[in-house]
Formats: C-alpha cells, structure tokens, sequence
C-alpha cells in the first residue's frame, strides 16, 4: 500500500496553499491519504483528498488535543457509514509530537513509494514548528519527503526511494 501523509501550519496560510494543496493531492497515486487533523494544511489536504479520490482509504490521526473537531466529526459518519475512512484516536497523554511519530510509523509500514508531503511557511527550518518536527522525525526515520514551500520557494525532495 502506497501512503501519502501530509504536515502543515495548522495556522491561517497564504492564499496560493489552496491550489498547491489541490494540485499535489490531485497528482498523488496513493493508495492511503494520512493526515494529522489540525486546521488548515492538515484538514485541506483530508478534504481534498476525499473529494478528488473517493475511491481510495483516507486516514485521520487525531492528537489527544486541538485539532479540527468538525473534520473528525464528519470522518466519523463516514466511517459509520462503511466508506473507506479511517479515525484513529491518539490515547489519553499522548502529545501533538507523539501523534506526528505515528503518522511517521504508518507511513514507513507502507510500501515504496509511501512519503511525506510538507508544506512549511518557508524552506527555512523551525525549531518551534510542528511541520518542522514531523519533517525532522520523517528525516530521521528516512522516508522521503516532498517540501511545497508556502511562501512560493522552489520545491524539492528528500530521501527519495
């Protein structure tokens, strides 16, 4: 199984995000979409990637704190309702960091092909970023990773397989 996870701000975005977003979820050939269900980059890639591939599994990784409860919601009838949507629900204690090593763990449990899509603000690296850390972890373990910077910075690919 191909998965394609996906990292972002999970604060307001420049305006051009909604199109890349679009445009690298139309694009992919996964067999799993993965995101971590905070608001904005995280929930657009969820949205897009249900309504451009109906066909395929979607995946929510919900930390055991803020996060897009509507988006969750929603899944959740989804899921009831039998579509291919999956809610996983980080357990009680558990932090942002440890919902981001999860969604690091299924990705690299999916077959080659399987990466990170990351959208920081910019190319510059963070030390007080949640994108910045799943992009660090997605580094360490070795999955590949694609940046889409937001500011309009060039992209380009880590760890390619």
């Amino acid at each position: 199984m191909r998965i394609a996870t996906f990292t972002g701000p999970h604060t307001a975005v420049p305006e051009r995000a909604y199109d890349l977003i679009t445009e690298v979820v139309s694009g992919e050939d996964a067999d799993l979409f993965l995101t971590g269900c905070a608001h904005y980059v995280d929930s657009m890639a969820a949205q897009f990637a249900l309504g451009l591939h109906p066909d395929k599994k979607h995946k929510l990784v919900v930390p055991n704190g803020k996060h897009n409860e509507p988006l969750v919601y929603y899944f959740c009838i989804l899921q009831s309702e039998g579509l291919p949507v999956e809610v996983e629900l980080m357990p009680p204690g558990t932090t942002h960091i440890h919902r981001d090593e999860r969604m690091i763990e299924i990705a690299l449990g999916g077959d080659v092909g399987s990466h990170l899509n990351a959208f920081p603000m910019t190319p510059k690296e963070q030390i007080r970023s949640g994108t910045w850390t799943t992009i660090r972890r997605a580094r360490t373990a070795g999955l590949p990773i694609n940046f889409y910077p937001l500011n309009g910075d060039a992209p380009w690919t880590e760890n390619k397989n």
